[in-house]
């Protein structure tokens, strides 16, 4: 299982580590992830940054001296997580992934994504979660009925039974690493179709998922304002995106990457710059 750690020895954050931080940084990342196919280079400022990439997950950590000390996850060939890379840096990236992990099917063996006419499924039995070959199925809501997700095509996914029973009497881990590959997956796939535009359905339909998520209202409404060729190219991004997500969440799903160490080193101090930076803007205003 990969972890995410610090990787400065005094375990301080820093904006920029110094030539002495980044070898010991360097050579703990190293020592760390031996079992991966391991590159150190430097991008066009002189910065340098180094990327372990697993061939068999596949999955990769990029650690940069002119980051902080927590490295970001490479999920197909690009570095997420909030990081920013320059053309040059995802050239290198992507061009290191080609010859480490190659061309691979996004699922198992030749089984492909279809789209019926209430769910969206993966052919040859194989569940997009476990990526495994399965026998017993449920139709999952990826946006919740409650929420105000639809019985459609673009929010129901079929995983497995395993799976779904996870979702409602799991750990909180293997409740959220499934609930958003699910998400992701959908998005991906149908793009913003995927959000529900109105509200609820049966019990529910006093309930509207937008209402309560107005982000992603706002990005619709934008979307919707967009000349047609533009929200062609907006949609792809938006897809491009959200398959990487899914990738990501569904390798923490399979327990290929560690919940808690993620948790720890990237979703906490992620939830205290927001606190922060909420906190700032409430004292300016």
């Amino acid at each position: 299982m990969i972890e995410f750690k610090s990787y400065l020895s005094d375990g301080k954050k820093s904006i920029a580590m110094c030539d002495h931080g980044w070898k010991s940084a360097r050579d703990s990342f190293l020592e760390d992830h031996k079992q991966s196919v391991f590159m150190e280079t430097k991008n066009e400022y002189g910065e340098a940054f180094a990327i372990a990439i697993y061939q068999d997950i596949p999955f990769g950590l990029l650690l940069n001296s002119d980051a902080e000390d927590v490295p970001y996850p490479i999920v197909n060939g690009c570095a997420i997580g909030g990081i920013t890379c320059s053309l040059a840096e995802t050239q290198i990236i992507e061009a290191q992934w080609s010859r480490v992990v190659g061309s691979r099917p996004p699922y198992h063996g030749n089984a492909e994504c279809q789209i019926g006419q209430k769910v969206t499924y993966i052919t040859n039995d194989v569940c997009p979660i476990c990526l495994q070959k399965k026998t017993e199925w449920d139709n999952h809501h990826a946006i919740y009925a409650c929420e105000g997700g639809w019985k459609t095509a673009e929010n129901m996914i079929r995983i497995c039974r395993d799976c779904h029973a996870l979702t409602t009497a799991g750990s909180l881990e293997s409740i959220n690493t499934i609930d958003r590959a699910a998400i992701y997956h959908q998005q991906a796939i149908h793009g913003f179709s995927f959000f529900p535009r109105g509200n609820g359905q049966g019990r529910y339909k006093d309930r509207r998922y937008l209402k309560h998520h107005p982000d992603f209202d706002r990005i619709l409404q934008q979307w919707d304002d967009l000349a047609e060729g533009d929200k062609e190219k907006q949609e792809d991004f938006f897809k491009a995106r959200s398959w990487n997500s899914y990738l990501f969440w569904r390798a923490m799903a399979m327990k290929q990457v560690s919940w808690v160490s993620y948790d720890q080193f990237v979703l906490g101090p992620n939830r205290e710059w927001c606190k922060e930076y909420e906190k700032q803007k409430l004292q300016s205003s």
